[in-house]
């Protein structure tokens, strides 16, 4: 047990419970240092406090090193919490979106849109193509600083057959919280002043993003790299790596 049920006080526990699969799990790029007593707090949590928004960000933080650690259990624990036992709807809504993109590892990822600028993207019309998705926002600091890297290999690989997607998370005007809001045309402005040239889906819903709920997208950048099937083949390309793993998949 992580804390004896007794009279501990329900915050207090959620706290020393979070806390501890965070720090298992290596959440925030710690080091992994024990993702079975990770995945027994969690357990603990999900029978004490099964209602608890709280819950899905624990459980988030336990997913993104044991889907990096043992894919095959993190996909068994994920349909654990789709299933009819899962009585929490915004775990249920996450590990539903996590699903996708284990599902669209194994089958080409269907996403289709009409961009900021007008365009119509479709990822079936791309096959045979390396496609990154990138999820990203103009007030997002680590994505801008991430940018750099995407527009070096949108230059580099373009003509060998690699393209770039962006999904934005910018809001609307008017969207609540306030602040940092920009219109589909400001979005599309931004991207032609950074050279950003490929196409961008806006729909002004900033976390409550189209895509971003379907995939469960909890921080920003995130990525999908596809390879010429359609398949997502990666989605830890960042930094130099994307331009190895882009290398690689244009090389299959």
């Amino acid at each position: 047990m992580l804390l004896a049920d007794g009279d501990v006080p329900a915050n207090i526990w959620m706290n020393v419970a979070e806390w501890t699969i965070g720090d298992m799990a290596g959440s925030r790029g710690r080091p992994v240092r024990d993702l079975g007593w990770a995945g027994e707090v969690v357990a603990q949590m999900a029978a004490r406090v099964p209602a608890s928004g709280r819950r899905k960000f624990a459980e988030q933080a336990y997913l993104d090193s044991l889907q990096k650690a043992d894919p095959a259990a993190a996909e068994r624990f994920l349909r654990t919490r789709v299933g009819p036992a899962e009585t929490n709807a915004a775990v249920k809504e996450m590990a539903a979106g996590r699903l996708r993109i284990v599902e669209a590892m194994a089958a080409p990822l269907d996403l289709k849109f009409t961009a900021a600028d007008g365009r119509e993207v479709d990822l079936a019309q791309l096959r045979g193509k390396v496609v990154l998705v990138d999820f990203w926002a103009t007030w997002c600091v680590p994505c801008l600083k991430e940018m750099p890297y995407v527009r070096a290999a949108y230059k580099k690989f373009h003509d060998r057959g690699f393209e770039v997607v962006g999904i934005s998370f910018d809001k609307a005007p008017g969207a609540q919280p306030r602040g940092m809001e920009r219109t589909a045309a400001q979005v599309d402005q931004f991207a032609r002043e950074n050279d950003m040239p490929w196409p961008h889906h806006y729909d002004g819903k900033y976390w409550d993003n189209e895509f971003g709920r379907r995939f469960a997208i909890a921080s920003l950048p995130a990525t999908f790299l596809l390879g010429k099937d359609g398949r997502i083949a990666t989605t830890e390309a960042h930094g130099e790596k994307l331009a190895v793993e882009i290398e690689r998949l244009l090389g299959q």
